[in-house]
């Protein structure tokens, strides 16, 4: 289990994370869910030891740790930044086996030949990455940071920027190495639809905090079930039910006050709106 206590980060007198704590099992897909400037990067670069300085506690399999100067804890967890960061000019093999040798990874040659097969790519593995899509190239960074067969896998906004089938073929790919292999997932996303696909649980984020977290199902029944979405000129205007009659009925009653409506499902971006939201002008206080 990963587990923070009251996590702190400053940027000079700027505070990126506000008492961060929460847990996360071995096995589960977790997604910290929010916009720009959230804290959900800082957050990851602590977590797979890019930066060093913070205030609060880390612990892993039950002890305390702290990621930039522990060694075992860094070779038991993958990270999948949001650049590409791969060599241009080497092939996809010639690039995962630059992985295998500085993780000192035993019998590479069949793991990479699995990971390359598990992530369509096996058929590529002779091109150079220069000549790869941006998508292929995404998988590429994935199928390094799982070289060494970590336990714990971060990715910063994985598929951002990428076509949708890709992007689909991804999260397979996850769900699949989650439930098959007990690989922990942790993503950071800002793609409403990759959280609810995705996640056993999600956390919404907002300057620096956690403001809600549960499954995608918790979260939306704590809204509703249903969203009457009217239409008119000052914008959209969002009323939530439990029940579908009872929103057919409020429609019924209020069907001159707008131009146009409809009854939908709530799905997890009406959750990420009402929190987000709820929390603006609110600099002191959380949900």
């Amino acid at each position: 289990m990963l587990a923070v206590r009251n996590l702190f980060k400053y940027y000079g007198s700027i505070p990126a994370l506000r008492g961060l704590s929460f847990e996360i099992k071995r096995g589960e897909i977790v997604s910290f869910l929010g916009p720009n400037g959230a804290g959900k990067s800082t957050l990851f670069h602590i977590l797979v030891g890019l930066l060093r300085s913070y205030e609060g506690e880390i612990y892993f399999r039950g002890r305390k740790v702290k990621p930039f100067y522990d060694s075992e804890y860094r070779s038991l967890i993958g990270f999948v930044p949001q650049g590409t960061f791969l060599e241009r000019e080497l092939t996809v093999e010639e690039n995962l086996r630059i992985s295998s040798i500085l993780y000192g990874v035993d019998g590479w040659k069949d793991k990479l030949d699995e990971i390359l097969r598990s992530l369509d790519l096996y058929g590529i593995k002779d091109k150079r990455v220069e000549h790869l899509s941006g998508g292929m190239k995404r998988k590429v960074v994935i199928a390094k940071s799982l070289i060494h067969e970590p336990e714990y896998l971060f990715l910063d906004e994985p598929t951002t920027g990428i076509d949708v089938n890709i992007r689909h073929d991804i999260w397979n790919f996850l769900v699949k190495m989650s439930r098959e292999k007990g690989v922990t997932v942790i993503i950071s996303t800002h793609y409403m639809e990759e959280a609810e696909a995705l996640s056993d649980r999600v956390f919404i984020m907002d300057r620096g905090r956690i403001l809600i977290e549960g499954s995608p199902q918790t979260l939306k029944g704590s809204v509703g079930r249903f969203v009457v979405e009217e239409y008119d000129a000052e914008g959209i205007k969002r009323t939530y039910f439990d029940d579908k009659d009872e929103a057919i009925f409020y429609l019924e009653k209020s069907k001159a006050s707008f131009k146009t409506a409809k009854i939908r499902e709530v799905s997890l971006e009406d959750v990420f709106i009402k929190v987000i939201e709820k929390n603006e002008g609110c600099d002191s206080c959380l949900l």
